[in-house]
């Protein structure tokens, strides 16, 4: 059975539309994804992120990176599937997508929600039904409907001109468009396509080929580069090729890898680069990816000691005897997602905690140990009377119950039972017993929240990836806003932050990017690091108090605030460039 892979398409070097190509090669499937067979029937690699660097002169300096969540992944084969994920991207307007489609046979349908999130701040949605030439597989025909209700259909002609040796050539091209394409095919996979144009004067030639590099064949054995020849005096070069190699772990971005299977570590980095005729670098792009079936060869290292993951009823759990035989759930691989229940015992022992990144990644005491999300069409969960203990601790010394929910676009309910002596909840949200403490906010919460009354403090990462929150009230009771408590708020407009508040986290207010105006309470006396670092949209922040040098961290905001309001004192500060080092001005 053929296994899939997701990778990022390489398209920019080619020249054309990937709407017009249909099925340019199995790099390039579900917009800018593709397939591959790895060589364990169980693999399946998932992209995890994407780094690109700009070229001058030859020389590869980073410009670039696009962050993958997933939600939703399930192959069946090449026509049979269904994937749901975000995206997250550093580019000039920077943007937040959701992405989900689902193929069956030769129709499939996609929707794109992108947000941009500074900028512009623009957003758009689109639906999309492609149908699928059964001969060729080929796309035949594409209707697409924008959030405005603006229809755009396109139609191909598809045409074999022959088939000699299993290699099948089509003619093929979107109807009324003056040039067309020449596909060669074989086996499904596209070896070769040449454009020309309305006179049929060939323009460029682009042939596809597997990789030298063995370990990239062995896992990816459809992972396809590319080398065009330019026939058009339009093109500054006459060719370019491309080269693939795999770097060595220590070179890696994003997670830590040391999950293994036997002497193999279940995440891959490939970097490619493309050349230019002379043999000069012309471009060059890093691929991450993850196989999401880690959970299944996990043997790690606690406490001194190796420790067996087991599987009960989708739950990813092991046995902690070092603290009496409990339970430790790491994560939640079973069914479609909805509504779960956490189970108060297994194998007839207490299950009494809840491990960092429950459903979503796996850690582990004593280790960086993490798989890619595995469940993200989780709509609840519900917490027994059992659980004591959920998430891991901080740096300080501080719980962070948190994390265990991080990564669930569509979790709308983090219920508790009220026997539970630990925690609580009310409305779908975490708390501690007493309601004293907001612990986590899930992410599926959507326009307007405000915090009880009886909260004092809001925990490391309570509304961390929040994104459909508008609007957020933190009453008078709140004296602390923890570590990266509204991290990636990406649609945050409205902040009241209530008299009580004494202390703001790191990183607290981060990528709040469409945020345009603070007021920083009197009580307020301590800001810390990168507090509101990359409010793009921010250009009046008023400060009602005092706050010492010392207790104002440094990138607390962008530009020379800091500096100004340590000069200047209390009052309110605007820029008209919130995005390139604002200079900010105090108000008379």
């Amino acid at each position: 059975m053929k296994k899939k892979l997701l990778i990022i398409a390489l398209i920019a070097i080619i020249g054309f539309s990937l709407a017009a190509c249909g099925n340019l090669d199995d790099n390039i499937k579900s917009s800018s994804n593709g397939y591959g067979d790895g060589d364990n029937s169980n693999d399946h690699w998932l992209i995890y992120s994407q780094q690109a660097y700009t070229v001058k002169d030859g020389i590869a300096s980073y410009s670039s990176w696009i962050n993958y969540n997933w939600i939703t992944y399930r192959y069946t084969n090449e026509t049979n599937y269904e994937e749901e994920y975000t995206t997250l991207s550093s580019s000039s307007s920077s943007s937040f997508s959701q992405y989900h489609y689902i193929r069956n046979g030769q129709t499939s349908n996609s929707t794109t929600d992108t947000e941009t999130l500074y900028g512009s701040g623009t957003s758009s949605n689109f639906s999309t039904t492609t149908t699928y030439d059964s001969e060729s597989g080929l796309i035949a025909s594409q209707t697409t409907v924008s959030s405005e209700g603006v229809t755009t259909e396109i139609i191909y002609s598809i045409k074999q001109l022959s088939n000699a040796d299993g290699v099948k050539t089509y003619e093929y091209y979107p109807v009324g468009n003056s040039g067309y394409y020449i596909y060669k095919i074989q086996n499904g996979k596209t070896l070769e396509i040449s454009y020309y144009d309305t006179n049929s004067v060939l323009i460029y030639t682009t042939t596809y080929f597997q990789p030298d590099n063995a370990e990239i064949r062995r896992k990816l054995p459809n992972f396809r580069l590319s080398r065009t020849i330019y026939n058009s005096s339009s093109y500054s070069i006459n060719n370019s090729y491309q080269m693939a190699e795999v770097l060595s772990l220590n070179e890696k971005f994003g997670i830590i890898g040391i999950i293994r299977r036997e002497d193999e570590y279940l995440d891959f980095k490939i970097r490619v680069k493309t050349f230019n005729n002379d043999g000069v670098l012309s471009s060059q792009i890093d691929y991450h990816y993850i196989n999401d079936n880690a959970y299944s060869y996990i043997n790690v290292w606690i406490k001194g000691k190796e420790e067996h993951f087991r599987i009960n009823s989708g739950f990813i759990y092991y046995t902690d005897y070092d603290e009496g035989e409990i339970i430790v759930i790491s994560g939640y691989i079973g069914g479609a997602g909805g509504d779960i229940t956490i189970p108060a015992k297994i194998d007839g022992k207490p299950v009494t905690i809840i491990g960092f990144d429950f459903g979503n990644r796996l850690f582990v005491p004593g280790s960086a140990g993490y798989i890619i999300p595995n469940n993200g069409n989780i709509t609840s969960v519900t917490i027994p009377n059992s659980v004591k203990q959920i998430g891991y601790y901080f740096y300080d010394s501080e719980l962070s119950v948190a994390s265990p929910f991080s990564g669930h676009a569509k979790l709308t309910a983090i219920n508790v039972d009220a026997s539970n002596p630990v925690y609580s909840s009310q409305e779908g949200v975490l708390y501690d017993k007493n309601k004293t403490t907001l612990f986590r906010c899930p992410e599926g919460k959507t326009s307007t929240f405000t915090i009880p009354n009886s909260v004092t403090s809001i925990g490391h990462e309570a509304f961390r990836g929040c994104y459909k929150l508008t609007s957020i009230t933190i009453p008078n009771s709140v004296t602390r806003i923890g570590y990266q408590a509204f991290k990636d708020c990406y649609n945050l407009t409205s902040l009241t932050i209530g008299s009580g508040v004494t202390s703001i986290g790191y990183q607290a207010f981060l990528n709040c990017y469409k945020l345009t105006s603070v007021t920083i309470p009197n009580s307020v006396t301590s800001i810390e690091d990168e507090a509101f670092w990359d409010c793009t949209n921010l250009t009046s922040v008023e400060f009602e108090g005092i706050i010492t040098e010392d207790n104002f961290g440094e990138d607390s905001f962008l530009g020379d605030l800091r500096d100004k309001y340590l000069a200047g004192g209390k009052g309110t500060y605007t820029t008209t460039n919130p995005r390139s080092n604002p200079i900010w001005i105090k108000q008379q």
